[in-house]
């Protein structure tokens, strides 16, 4: 029997995404003994209802910082596989992706910025990965992190709104 291009192109996907999710199992890229569905789940329900409560906290203690807006994503395998195809040379495998893990957020004013990026780094930071202020696409300060759990996060921080809405 014949295979249809349509079949050996599922078929193909879904080797490739196996071949990444075995490699990044295999170097715990979601944290310490979770395969992804459990980070994910880990990630986006119960570390989102703990940030937002230590953000809250946060905002108790700087006077004048207001939180606009906070989103948190776990990057799927599929745009892992994707990066590492798209820029093989600073990507040459998934255990090289380092933002599977996401926050975004955006506060009211440039001037909280190191009060908030002194949070993140004390919540998340056993290891800065790097930080930089980007302007090409958008204003944001970046700021990549790997924590106890050995999960890569990267940390994008907004303080206009405007140049949010572009992202």
């Amino acid at each position: 029997s014949t295979v249809s291009m349509g079949d050996e192109c599922i078929s193909g996907q879904k080797d490739l995404y196996l071949t990444t999710r075995e490699r990044l199992l295999k170097y715990e890229m979601f944290g310490r003994g979770m395969d992804y569905e459990e980070a994910k789940r880990d990630w986006e329900e119960d570390e989102r209802a703990q940030l937002t409560k230590a953000l809250e906290d946060l905002k108790a203690q700087v006077t004048g910082l207001e939180i606009g807006t906070l989103s948190m994503r776990t990057k799927n395998i599929y745009s892992i596989r994707e990066k590492t195809q798209r820029k093989p040379d600073k990507y040459p495998g998934p255990e090289s992706e380092r933002d599977i893990f996401g926050i975004k957020i955006l506060i009211n004013s440039r001037d909280y910025l190191g009060a908030v990026l002194e949070f993140f780094s004390s919540r998340y930071g056993l290891k800065t990965v790097d930080s930089e202020e980007k302007g090409k696409k958008y204003k944001v300060y970046h700021l990549n992190l790997q924590d106890e759990q050995g999960r890569y996060i990267e940390i994008q921080i907004f303080w206009d709104k405007a140049e949010y809405l572009k992202e």
